[in-house]
């Protein structure tokens, strides 16, 4: 590794480390409470949020 200078090691490592950051992001499941559409008759946002201006 003579031709390797510190700069070009660290700049590989961190490529390395964030592609295996996104990479662990992509193959992570989905939670079913984020992925679901449907979560109640009484949200409003997509976070599942009560809807405060509808309620009484």
């Amino acid at each position: 590794m003579k031709g390797l200078s510190p700069k070009s090691l660290f700049l590989t490592l961190i490529i390395m480390l964030a592609l295996s950051a996104i990479s662990d992001h992509l193959a992570s499941p989905t939670s079913p409470a984020i992925a679901s559409q449907s979560a109640g008759a009484k949200t409003c946002a997509p976070c599942g949020a009560p809807c405060t201006l509808t309620e009484k």
